[in-house]
């Protein structure tokens, strides 16, 4: 942002330089662009700065430990609106209806369990 400001400052200069009286019409439009430039550097330095800081707080909010990470089971949702496949964890299976965040249509959750052989396989493991 240094470098827009040394061009406000440099226009400034330059306005100054060409001896345009601010009480005319042209000098008071010069002044209040460049004015108006100042402005605009500082509203975009103070939103630069505001999303940086939400970008860390946001960094902050989603530091997990690994083992954390690794705990958390997923599970796919398709949307029967739009078709749109995506994860959802346990927590958000124990709510009756969930978003699709594709289409925003309300979904109803319904679990199907897994088909269990009842001990009559060679192999899997749900069974042991």
């Amino acid at each position: 942002m240094s470098y827009l400001s040394e061009r406000i400052a440099y226009l400034r200069g330059l306005s100054e330089g060409m001896g345009i009286p601010g009480e005319t019409n042209e000098g008071k439009m010069i002044e209040a662009i460049i004015d108006f430039l100042d402005d605009m550097v500082e509203e975009v330095q103070m939103s630069q700065d505001m999303q940086k800081e939400f970008m860390e707080q946001m960094a902050e909010a989603l530091e997990l430990e690994d083992d954390e990470l690794d705990d958390i089971e997923y599970f796919d949702v398709t949307c029967n609106q739009c078709g749109e496949v995506f994860a959802v964890d346990e927590d958000m299976l124990q709510k009756e209806t969930i978003q699709c965040p594709n289409c925003g249509e309300e979904i109803d959750i319904q679990i199907e369990e897994d088909f269990e052989c009842g001990g009559e396989c060679s192999g899997c493991h749900d069974c042991d």
